[in-house]
């Protein structure tokens, strides 16, 4: 946990520079995306790892978020431990949803 805390943390630096670089009164928050299984046989490992992120992602906002200022929003899609639909979400979290990262897929077989 403290792990993904910290990579979660790392990733969330680095992306926050583009972002204040920007200027600007009104900084979108930025959007990291997670991968997994949320139903189907293999959803425990989807649901798991995603209750981890949304913890760290709960934690590193109440902290202030990046800069002390900007939350991070988590937006899971569920790839149902599916190859083709685990593309569709990844393209759906790149091209609509405009993710800065993402998180999974949890199998290797997604990804």
């Amino acid at each position: 946990m403290k792990k993904s805390l910290f990579v979660l943390l790392a990733i969330l630096a680095v992306l926050s520079f583009p972002v204040f670089a920007q200027g600007g009164s009104e900084a979108a928050s930025p959007k990291i995306g997670f991968i997994g299984p949320m139903t189907g046989d293999y959803a425990n490992y989807g649901v798991l790892s995603n209750n981890s992120a949304m913890l760290a992602v709960a934690e590193f906002n109440a902290k202030g978020g990046i800069g002390g200022k900007l939350p991070v929003v988590l937006v899971t899609e569920d790839s149902e431990g599916n190859v083709e639909k685990g593309l569709s979400s990844i393209e759906k979290l790149s091209s609509s949803d405009k993710i800065v990262g993402l998180i999974g897929p949890v199998f290797t077989g997604v990804s």
